[in-house]
């Protein structure tokens, strides 16, 4: 797909008219690429934080988006008008470059990493950018902004303050002036580039913020993987992530937010109990199949795979999953393909026979404990069941048994989430974001060279799934068993707190 971002740029001019165009790349929760930079730089290196998500996993589609897009203070002439680009990523909820995670952020959404947080951070970086310009005489301001989990909530939230206050934006910021001798003779007065020329400041929720108020903005694009704000607000009683309350964060999308087009991508395999899609729509996507879904500039489509499937993150590895202690879990994971074809079933027993009395009666107790090995292509599953059965004499015999399975992939490739990132590129360049092209099938697009293609690239093997999720044609029933047998994630397991599966056995969905 092509667009219409060369590559020439264009020497700077203090008397000439220019628009700034900006991208916001927020990434998810647990997710931070200086994090896994630091980790693949060297791995004898062990922080003592090493076991936090942020070190444990691979780059998102929001770094490489942000890769793509054009380079910090770079400039170009577009139909004849000079650029000039800023470019911003965003580390995940939950996370500080090369600091350990924080559990209260991850957790809850909220604090000094949380969604709010984040969207601030964010939002000055923006500000700073517009800041170092605001002696040109700039005619418009262009924003693209992209997020992925709790980082499109944060996306979200701060595309809603750019409208709301008609301008990109800061919190207000404060530093202290000596006015005399002595430490204690100090005045508060605003950080300087919290004021001058074209700024305005204004109060939001009790906060103060300085805006850019007199530069027109507008936001061209809004491009999300499968938003979960999944916010928790102690402080007003809110103590579940399963609902659609998400504090101060706000995650509504009005029709028009985006001159061109607002674009989620939302996983159909997720239904984590934790993990509930926010909408772009007012009537969403039900997700329990391929579907697009639009109204108006606002488009929704669900693809096949979990959470980070849609948005990237996962390391190429072998994954496991405790299933649960229903008896037909380990039917249902094999009859879903989780390691394809059923290749052989081993099973073994043990009995252990014990005899006592109480209150004078004699009672008999066997316990047998069965495990049963499912072989399959490219894992296993293992069934533990337990039966203890006793008897009284004379009143008679009774049985109790526990199930126990548990899932083991042996190498499950992280490539998959490739596809959603090469899908959003292409909604996206087709309306006119300026990102450098992937080189997909038609070979058109800028021609500067895409700088890390060993991250985008689709592996041969999935090539022709790519073309048809590309045209929306539906997959054969061997092309679906290759994706759940080697490339998608089984996300909701018994393991951790939120990660259970819906009881519903379906994914929550919010609408917009």
């Amino acid at each position: 797909m092509s667009n219409n971002f060369p590559d020439k740029s264009v020497s700077s001019c203090e008397v000439c008219d220019f628009v700034l165009r900006i991208g916001v790349f927020f990434d998810g929760t647990g997710n931070n690429q200086s994090n896994v930079r630091s980790k693949k730089i060297s791995d004898s290196f062990l922080y003592f934080w090493e076991g936090d998500d942020s070190y444990k996993s691979d780059f998102t589609n929001i770094w490489k988006l942000h890769n793509l897009y054009p380079q910090q203070h770079s400039q170009r002439n577009i139909n004849e008008e000079r650029y000039i680009f800023g470019n911003y990523y965003v580390e995940g909820i939950g996370t500080e470059n090369n600091e350990p995670d924080s559990k209260y952020g991850a957790g809850l959404g909220t604090g000094d990493s949380g969604v709010i947080a984040k969207s601030e951070k964010g939002a000055s970086q923006a500000f700073n950018f517009v800041s170092t310009y605001a002696g040109y005489n700039i005619i418009r301001i262009e924003v693209d902004v992209f997020g992925f989990s709790r980082g499109a909530a944060a996306a979200r939230h701060f595309s809603n303050l750019v409208i709301n206050f008609k301008g990109i934006y800061s919190p207000y910021h404060w530093v202290f002036k000596e006015i005399g001798p002595g430490t204690v003779n100090m005045s508060r007065i605003p950080a300087r580039n919290m004021v001058g020329k074209k700024r305005i400041r204004k109060e939001h929720n009790g906060e103060l913020y300085s805006i850019f108020e007199e530069i027109p903005v507008e936001i061209q694009f809004i491009g999300l993987f499968d938003t979960v704000p999944s916010v928790i607000d102690l402080l007003d009683g809110d103590i579940s992530a399963q609902n659609d309350d998400n504090g101060d964060v706000l995650t509504h999308l009005p029709s028009g937010i985006a001159q061109k087009k607002v674009v989620q991508l939302a996983a159909i395999n997720e239904r984590r109990e934790n993990f509930g899609l926010k909408s772009i729509l007012s009537s969403p996507v039900s997700c329990k199949n391929p579907e697009v879904k639009i109204e108006g500039n606002h488009l929704e489509e669900c693809m096949f795979g979990a959470h980070s499937d849609i948005g990237g993150g996962y390391v190429s590895k072998a994954y496991g999953a405790d299933l649960g202690v229903e008896p037909d879990a380990a039917k249902k994971a094999l009859d879903e393909g989780w390691i394809g074809e059923k290749l052989a079933k081993k099973c073994s027993s043990k009995t252990t026979d014990k005899s006592y009395r109480h209150d004078g009666y004699p009672i008999g107790q066997s316990l047998t404990e069965e495990t049963c090995i499912i072989e399959g292509e490219t894992g296993k599953i293992i069934e533990e069941t337990s039966t203890t059965t006793t008897t009284l004499k004379d009143i008679g015999t009774s049985s109790l048994s526990t199930h126990k399975s548990t899932l083991q992939r042996e190498y499950v490739d992280g490539a998959y989430s490739r596809i959603a990132l090469h899908k959003m590129h292409d909604y996206a360049v087709a309306s006119e974001v300026p990102f450098i092209a992937l080189n997909h099938e038609d070979g058109e697009g800028s021609k500067e060279a895409n700088p890390i293609p060993e991250l985008t690239d689709i592996p041969d093997e999935l090539k022709f799934i790519d073309e048809k999720i590309h045209k929306g044609e539906p997959l054969s029933d061997d092309e679906l068993k290759l994706l759940k047998k080697k490339y998608l994630h089984h996300s909701d397991n018994y393991e951790g707190i939120g990660h259970d599966p819906h009881e519903s056995g379906e994914r929550l969905i919010f609408p917009n």
